[in-house]
């Protein structure tokens, strides 16, 4: 009998604050939600934690060859900077999380790290087309690459969306400016525009976007 998979939330403070004003979120409850009643158990846990590298917001483990992927997120970025920005945090490794169940639950395929590629509980290599073909294509940077080119438009929309049910407000530009938050060096990104010097400066206006707006937060969550 397999016990259904279950999403532990191990957060305190803000960051459960704004977790917790997430959850009637189209975007958090098309990939976070679907680790609670799936058919083939994957578990998610949420927590805190002091991430070594000082420009990672969070970070997503994967759990190879366990039936758990977990989600942290840094300690000072949840407390510092705008509740927006940690719900754009969320939202982020909620991808990385989905994509991977995703994987997980397709007839037991996983990513073998000692081959390279994806396989079959048997060892034999799997045929999985679009996400697979990103693995092939960017060997380096797969889930950004696919996120960069796929989610974009929805991670902007959930940002809207938890401005309005929490009574804020802010431009378009700046959702979608945020959207770019840890997809940068992306091909999306590298080829945002054809002419080279019009996108090295939009890339430049983005990054500065970004991180002036980071620093504007404060350890309250609303």
């Amino acid at each position: 009998v397999k016990i259904p998979p279950q999403i532990f939330n191990e957060l305190t403070g803000k960051a459960d604050c704004v977790y917790k004003k997430l959850e009637g979120n189209d975007l958090r409850n098309k990939t976070i939600k679907r680790f609670d009643g799936d058919s083939t158990p994957v578990n998610l846990v949420i927590k805190l934690g002091d991430i070594s590298n000082s420009n990672v917001a969070g970070e997503t483990d994967y759990g190879i060859g366990t039936d758990t992927v977990t989600i942290t997120l840094d300690n000072d970025y949840m407390d510092n900077s705008p509740s927006l920005f940690a719900a754009l945090t969320i939202l982020h490794e909620a991808i990385h999380a989905d994509i991977y169940r995703k994987i997980k639950t397709t007839s037991g395929i996983y990513y073998n790290s000692a081959t390279s590629r994806w396989e079959l509980p048997n060892g034999s290599e799997a045929n999985f087309p679009t996400l697979f073909d990103y693995y092939d294509n960017y060997p380096i940077n797969p889930h950004h690459n696919y996120m960069a080119d796929y989610y974009r438009s929805a991670i902007d929309q959930g940002l809207k969306d938890y401005a309005s049910s929490n009574g804020l407000s802010f431009s378009n530009q700046l959702y979608k400016d945020l959207a770019w938050a840890g997809l940068q060096g992306t091909n999306a990104w590298n080829n945002m525009y054809a002419d080279p010097v019009f996108n090295k400066n939009e890339q430049n206006r983005i990054k500065n976007d970004i991180q002036n707006f980071i620093k504007s937060g404060n350890n309250e969550c609303y």
